[in-house]
């Protein structure tokens, strides 16, 4: 029998020779945005002029099929106009996913809402339906549907739910542009939603933009008006307008950036969807690995690829999730791969004084509350992302090594990772 092939951590040559790690733009070299940016400036429309703007808001609406859309700075300042706009107020819940403290923060700063955070689907990874419909009070206005992973939430049992409890639903659609549920676009479900641009890759900044859209005109209505005075210096705090204070206007060299982005959008969209089935196809018969699905109905365009480990599927015991995980990564890492560990942002370090801004406070959620948050705390981690994507710059012949590289550790050297793992295992306090 052949010997198997040494993993790198032990002395073998590594499967890649350098981790492949996603750009923002990722444009080469980006000529359509330095083009762009020199013809506004020659043609003298920066600053002030708000053409680019409006025709950015026009190509966005055009293209999650939404009758109202506004350009924002950022994701954070697109949720915050969210909230204000569906007039949520002080005490009013807001049911959240426990992966999206950030969001919720941001929610929650403009409005005085309250968060109620709930747990996560065990198949799909995001937000709980039925963890939903549990967590509704009397004082629940609004449920947040977050689209994670590139992979939208299931708005069809969310939209179920809300109907029969007379909810709004906000969706949060930033890490998912390009994907869909049942043949409608993310950035296009729910009563009103938000998308920041700019994901995967790393933070892009105030260059980043993002948008607001809705079908209300109502919704739309209160919008503009929290523009008319965004730049105030009032805040909640003070008992002047909710929402007021926070800046939500795009520039236009935002709008540049921001078109250019959707210029590239559909090619990047393709190529990213095609690499991550074929490593999901890879992946998806390696033992001591697990992937979520799709909700029925999605489609994905795969952002990032959430990994749990099985330690039973090794012959370890389930105590060994922890030690199993940070063993595999350190494996991968010296094959020249960087992967992620999970961590849901509600049960991050940074949330632990519960603090909502303002002074204000909310429930800290404790992990043993949140049980598949909590195994992907414990045993989760992330390929793609903002470390290493599956965007144009790379190829399906990357993604094959990427897929070797987990053979080699889960199949090939399986006995010395369960080696490892277990002197982990004495040695972690």
């Amino acid at each position: 029998m052949t010997a198997p092939i040494r993993l790198a951590l032990d002395g073998g040559t590594p499967c890649l020779a350098t981790t492949p790690v996603a750009q923002w733009p990722h444009a080469e070299p980006g000529q359509d945005l330095i083009a762009a940016l020199g013809s506004g400036f020659a043609a003298g429309i920066f600053p002030g002029s708000a053409q680019l703007v409006r025709r950015l808001e026009r190509r966005w609406s055009d293209l999650v099929g939404r009758s109202y859309v506004i350009a924002c700075r950022t994701s954070a300042s697109a949720a915050r106009l969210s909230a204000v706009s569906l007039e949520l107020g002080a005490g009013d819940e807001i049911v959240c996913p426990v992966d999206a403290t950030a969001t919720a923060h941001a929610m929650a700063s403009a409005t005085e809402a309250v968060p109620v955070f709930v747990d996560l689907d065990p198949k799909t990874l995001s937000i709980d339906p039925v963890a939903v419909e549990a967590a509704v009070t009397d004082a629940t206005r609004a449920v947040l549907a977050v689209d994670n992973h590139g992979a939208p939430a299931d708005h069809g049992a969310l939209a179920t739910v809300a109907r029969r409890h007379g909810l709004l639903v906000v969706e949060d659609g930033s890490e998912s542009v390009g994907a869909t549920y049942d043949h409608h676009p993310v950035g296009g479900l729910g009563l009103a939603g938000f998308c920041g641009l700019g994901y995967p890759g790393p933070p892009a900044g105030p260059l980043a933009g993002a948008f607001f859209a809705t079908d209300d005109p109502e919704v739309a209505d209160n919008a503009r008006r929290v523009l008319l005075v965004s730049d105030d210096l009032g805040l909640p705090a003070t008992g002047s307008t909710p929402g007021t204070g926070w800046g939500y206007r795009i520039t236009e060299i935002d709008a540049v950036v921001a078109d250019s982005y959707l210029n590239r959008l559909d090619y990047e969209v393709t190529v990213r969807a095609a690499n991550g089935r074929h490593l999901c196809r890879r992946l998806e018969d390696v033992a001591g690995i697990w992937m979520p699905a799709t909700p029925a109905g999605g489609t994905t365009v795969h952002t990032s690829i959430p990994l749990l480990v099985q330690p039973d599927e090794l012959g370890l015991p389930e105590t060994a999730a922890t030690a199993l995980r940070d063993t595999l990564i350190d494996c991968t890492t010296a094959e020249g791969l960087w992967c992620d560990r999970s961590q849901p942002q509600a049960m991050a370090s940074t949330a632990a004084a519960g603090t909502a801004g303002m002074g204000r406070r909310w429930p800290v959620p404790r992990r043993a509350e949140f049980p598949v948050a909590d195994a992907m705390w414990a045993s989760g981690l992330v390929l793609g992302g903002r470390r290493g994507g599956f965007d144009p710059l790379q190829s399906l012949p990357t993604m094959d090594r990427i897929a070797d590289c987990f053979t080699k550790i889960l199949v090939d050297n399986v006995d010395r990772l369960r080696q490892l793992t277990i002197e982990r295992m004495r040695v972690t306090p």
